[in-house]
């Protein structure tokens, strides 16, 4: 790993500003740019008392509730999305005065320094979970990077111990892409760093908590088992052993009827005329497939 990679800042010597909600002394942090995590240390006060810590995470100046924690431990580690501004807090308190921790100051957080040039990294980034075997990321070059910027990829989530490299990236002008195989969905997160080829390039980390949300399926085959005049059946296949799969059939380009789990369905029609089918399939949670090929009544 690169120097530039592990960016380490000391803040010694931090006052203890009250007896009940201070500042822990000597708060460090590092951060792993191909894991995109964010490692916080901190040397435990002065005190007689037991102290417990609450940690605070502020993203694009806004501080997020849902992720203020009470710990014993003199640490804390965050995935965070690298490429926006980040922020956080520690403050210790006795653990018998409770833990009703009053709001934010500046003055009482860290804000976190990133490596490379404003506008440099990726943006647009999206990422798609293709039938549940194979994650692809696609992204943009950032406006203010020079034409010749190239970049890298590594993917990491839990309880990997390092971050594994996404080595097929390709482009096509300022729009780059990179996929690896990928059949795990029991994941909490899975978080996608992009890191540029200087140190210039601003590194940016996508992240996602709702893997499932990601899926996309091939689009199914279809075919017209029968047709009897006033109704036309169906039969499509199924991307794999999934549940809770949902189909939607067009009908001339027009009427949408929807079906869950079975991969057949009966349509009325109108008799006499040509009718034209396609099909399109997704999980419970995830993206519609593109249509299927379409096929004439």
């Amino acid at each position: 790993m690169e120097a530039r990679e592990l960016l380490l800042i000391a803040f010694a010597g931090a006052v203890i500003r009250g007896a009940l909600f201070a500042q822990p002394p000597n708060v460090t942090y590092l951060i792993d740019e191909e894991s995109c995590r964010l490692q916080v240390r901190w040397l435990p006060p002065n005190s007689n008392c037991k102290q417990i810590y609450t940690v605070a995470i502020c993203i694009n100046e806004k501080w997020d509730k849902l992720l203020e924690q009470y710990i014993e431990n003199t640490s804390w580690e965050k995935n965070v999305p690298l490429g926006k501004k980040i922020a956080f807090g520690v403050k210790t308190s006795c653990q018998e005065n409770g833990e009703d921790v009053s709001g934010w100051n500046d003055d009482e957080t860290f804000k976190v320094v990133q490596n490379g040039a404003a506008g440099t990294g990726a943006r647009n980034v999206t990422c798609i979970w293709w039938n549940r075997n194979y994650m692809n990321c696609s992204w943009q070059a950032g406006e203010n990077a020079s034409p010749d910027t190239a970049y890298r990829v590594s993917y990491w989530h839990d309880p990997m111990k390092k971050a594994k490299p996404c080595t097929n990236v390709s482009r096509n002008g300022f729009d780059f892409q990179c996929g690896f195989s990928w059949t795990t969905g029991n994941v909490p997160l899975i978080a996608i760093s992009i890191q540029g080829n200087s140190g210039n390039i601003q590194p940016v980390c996508w992240l996602s908590k709702k893997i499932n949300h990601l899926v996309k399926y091939s689009p199914p085959v279809l075919s017209i088992d029968s047709n009897n005049g006033s109704k036309v059946v169906l039969q499509w296949s199924k991307p794999g052993d999934f549940h809770d799969l949902h189909y939607e059939v067009e009908v001339d380009g027009v009427k949408k009827h929807t079906f869950k789990w079975i991969n057949h369905g009966e349509i009325p029609v109108e008799p006499d005329a040509q009718h034209t089918f396609r099909v399109r399939v997704k999980s419970a949670t995830g993206l519609w497939s593109e249509w299927s090929d379409m096929r004439v009544s």
